[in-house]
Order: structure tokens, then C-alpha cells, then sequence
């Protein structure tokens, strides 16, 4: 969703620049920022996916919790 904003944004400036409304001597800084943004925003996009794709599924984490509180109402520490 991000980087359709980001490339809305650069859209809007190419068009801002073909209609005169922007110098180009203003638009190619400008579009040049947008670009490092979206590359940005891509990078944290894919980082965060790669932390939640890391993360144990919720059906794993209730397993290992409930098998580890069956284990120490039954006396097994692996604590000890």
C-alpha cells in the first residue's frame, strides 16, 4: 500500500512538471527523494515480513504452552 503512495507521489510530480506547474529544476529533486523513500519502504516491508515469517504460528506458541504447563503440573521441570 506504501509504495502505491510512494509511486501515486511520483506520479503526481511527473504530472506537476509536464503541466508547468513545477520547474524541472524542482521536480528531479523531488522525484529523486521519492524514489530513495520507496526503496526505503520496501526495505522495512520486507523486513518486517521476514520477522513475522520467523515468528512461531499462534497454534504452535497455545502447543508449546500448554505441553510445557502439562509438564510442570506433573511435576518435570526442565528448569532444574
Amino acid at each position: 500500500m506504501r509504495l502505491n503512495s510512494a509511486s501515486e507521489l511520483e506520479y503526481h510530480l511527473m504530472l506537476a512538471c509536464y503541466i508547468q506547474v513545477v520547474s524541472n529544476k524542482t521536480f528531479t529533486p523531488l522525484a529523486s527523494q521519492v524514489v530513495e523513500v520507496r526503496k526505503m519502504l520496501h526495505g522495512l516491508s520486507v523486513a518486517v515480513s521476514q520477522r513475522m515469517s520467523a515468528r512461531p504460528s499462534a497454534a504452535r506458541s497455545a502447543s508449546l504452552i500448554a505441553t510445557t504447563a502439562s509438564s510442570l503440573a506433573a511435576g518435570e521441570s526442565s528448569l532444574t
